[in-house]
């Protein structure tokens, strides 16, 4: 059974929250974002605002995507793709940058 005094957090915000707070501090403690100034919470505050800058898209961003859907072949994805194949093409932009 979960633990109710500790808030639910969504899945995606939760990974990179971990992936920030490993990095940093070398370890994520879900339990401990209930206090402010522990490094998970700050790592969780910092994954919301990865996550929510990342919904207006560069111009590269938004070409790799055209690219990737495109019902044109694609030189790194051939003539069919997935939701998958999308996605990553829009961070694989973005990292690119």
């Amino acid at each position: 059974m979960p633990d109710e005094s500790v808030p639910q957090i969504p899945e995606m915000v939760e990974r990179v929250a971990r992936s920030i707070s490993l990095a940093l501090f070398g370890y994520f403690d879900h339990a401990e974002i209930c206090s402010s100034t522990s490094p998970s919470a700050q790592a969780l505050i910092a994954a919301h605002a990865s996550i929510a800058v990342m919904r207006e898209p560069t111009p590269a961003i938004c070409e790799a995507i055209f690219a990737a859907a495109s019902v044109t072949p694609h030189p790194q994805f051939g003539p069919c793709w997935t939701a998958s194949d999308v996605w990553q093409a829009g961070f694989d932009a973005a990292l690119k940058e």
